[in-house]
């Protein structure tokens, strides 16, 4: 992870807007797979 970090080198809020849309989906994702499971 810190050496992912150091090889991108981005700005912390790029960093940020990237993240924030993956985790969301991701957060999505699981929440549809609880939902088919349950």
């Amino acid at each position: 992870m810190e050496s992912l970090r150091r090889h991108m080198s981005f700005p912390p809020f790029v960093t940020l807007t990237l993240l924030l849309p993956c985790s969301l989906l991701l957060v999505v994702l699981v929440y549809f797979l609880e939902k088919r499971g349950a």
